[in-house]
């Protein structure tokens, strides 16, 4: 810290006349991460490194009974943009960040070499590089962490939370033991058939499965297997059912509200985004605002909550807030407050004898954050937790689907098939969010885990914008950090950084992993959109 006292007065050239008073500056306190180098040099890697792999990735629209694009104003097929991401490794026991990457990324030391307002400009455009007049590309925004800035669908990786809510609140009778006859198909029973017959949005259909080409039937499905298979109709009936039952009340957002959703996380940086759990009252806000098209109703309707239930609509949240809700499962209900900062040490601690590392057996602690208290707690008993587990387990465990006309893969299995069988056991869920225009170019990927295993007690996140599938994009590079994490694939090894070209026109060096065959996703058969 720099402590200056009263100086002036100063003239147009910046010398100073006279002095009035000055108190030396004193050292501040040292500062030690949470970070792990060797994981967050990975989560850097694998997240650049798949988007731009994703990038060479062609995707056709659905197609009609004749084949033809089922919107004809739009390109048959398009190029992944694949802009940006996040990925988070988390303890879920501590709170602690092991690995936080964000992407686009920029090397901070531009800030203190002093350049010029063209050489900021250049690095760190304002404006859109093909029309200036226009604003700049909001995907390609590099002064951003997409980890606690992003504002997002979570898409199927929401699902679990409502499960949750469904089993706390003895929705489903039988609670876990409910089975729901899936059709394929889901119609709204607290809508008249009148009202349907308007153009109201009434039908609501599962992921297209690939080999058929139309909605997937699951047959008969319970809380686990839905969450294996990810049954969107399991999930609509619970969001109506929630919804009507309870005369339109907040009843599911109130449950997943408990899991951080709508709210800070409480991490030790600055700007979090709060994230959005839509109900009445902030429906209501944003259309005032003029933020909702003026089609929509101001009203939250059960169609709204519909969405919700799938993690779609008017959701939004960051992928910090999705790892917080993951640990709060990983660790049976203690809400972690994320940190990045381990301790606070006193001033002066030494340097070790290699060069960029400190002698912390010669720091003195001022404080320590390794071991918080949770920030609340959430009730989930046996009855609630397990099978929300067990589904989830499911997901990445080969023959976890379920058979009904034919068998349906878990949304991760053909993924993680060749995941070694001795390596950390982990439960996860995909989500694809869909984008603009429900274009699968707009597709955002998404993957929420945890390890099994309480020897290592990550939770890993993974967001990657416009990139497709869940199980394309973020759940390999989910599965790529699971296998750093137990020296399982060669990693680069971490090196002091090099000097900054201050010649560069990029704001950050390109930075690969050494070997990237983890992030080959598996082929693309099953339900089309996780």
């Amino acid at each position: 810290s720099i402590k200056v006292g009263f100086v002036g007065p100063v003239p147009a050239r910046g010398a100073i006349i006279g002095v009035k008073e000055r108190i030396e500056p004193t050292p501040g306190n040292d500062l030690q991460l949470s970070i792990d180098l060797d994981l967050q040099q990975v989560a850097e890697e694998a997240l650049e490194t798949q988007l731009k792999l994703r990038r060479t990735v062609v995707v056709p629209q659905l197609k009609d009974d004749k084949g033809e694009p089922v919107k004809p104003q739009f390109p048959a097929e398009q190029n992944l943009k694949a802009p940006a991401g996040s990925v988070i490794v988390m303890n879920h026991e501590t709170g602690q960040i092991a690995a936080m990457a964000s992407y686009p990324t920029f090397d901070n030391r531009w800030f203190n070499v002093g350049i010029s307002s063209d050489k900021f400009e250049q690095i760190f455009p304002s404006k859109n590089p093909i029309d200036p007049s226009l604003p700049p590309d909001p995907d390609k925004s590099i002064l951003v962490n997409r980890a606690i800035q992003g504002q997002y669908n979570m898409g199927s990786t929401f699902k679990p939370f409502v499960a949750y809510a469904a089993l706390k609140t003895g929705l489903l009778p039988g609670g876990a033991g409910y089975y729901y006859p899936d059709t394929g198909t889901y119609r709204l029973y607290s809508i008249a058939e009148d009202v349907c017959a308007q153009g109201v949005k009434c039908d609501f259909r599962n992921a297209i499965c690939a080999g058929t080409g139309k909605p997937c039937v699951y047959g008969s499905v319970n809380v686990e297997s839905a969450l294996a298979v990810s049954v969107d109709t399991f999930f609509y009936k619970i969001g109506e059912e929630i919804f009507d039952l309870n005369g339109g009340k907040p009843v599911l957002q109130n449950q997943v509200r408990k899991f951080s959703f709508g709210a800070d996380t409480g991490i030790d940086l600055p700007f979090e985004f709060d994230g959005r759990v839509p109900d009445k009252e902030l429906k209501g806000e944003l259309y005032d605002k003029g933020i909702l098209d003026p089609s929509e109703s101001r009203n939250y309707l059960v169609g709204d909550n519909v969405q919700l239930s799938i993690g779609q609509g008017l959701l939004a949240a960051t992928p910090m807030q999705l790892a917080v809700g993951y640990s709060t499962i990983a660790n049976g209900g203690n809400v972690m407050r994320p940190l990045i900062v381990s301790r606070i040490l006193a001033p002066g601690t030494p340097d070790a004898a290699t060069a960029g590392f400190a002698d912390l057996t010669e720091a003195t602690v001022v404080k320590s954050f390794e071991r918080e208290a949770p920030t609340r707690t959430v009730d989930m008993p046996a009855e609630v937790r397990d099978p929300i587990v067990q589904g989830l387990t499911r997901v990445v465990t080969p023959g976890g689907g379920v058979d009904s006309d034919f068998y349906h893969y878990t949304t991760g299995e053909r993924l993680f098939k060749d995941y070694p069988s001795s390596g950390l056991p982990i439960a996860g869920k995909t989500g694809t969010a869909q984008g603009a225009a429900s274009l699968p170019w707009n597709d955002s990927s998404v993957f929420g885990s945890f390890s099994l295993d309480p020897s290592h007690p990550y939770t890993v996140v993974a967001y990657l914008e416009k990139s497709g599938y869940g199980s394309q994009a973020a759940a390999p590079v989910v599965k790529c950090m699971y296998l750093a994490m137990q020296s399982a694939i060669p990693l680069n090894k971490v090196l002091l950084a090099d000097d900054l070209d201050i010649n560069s026109t990029v704001a950050a060096p390109e930075n690969f992993m050494a070997d990237a065959t983890c992030l080959t996703p598996p082929p693309t058969f099953g339900a089309a959109r996780e």
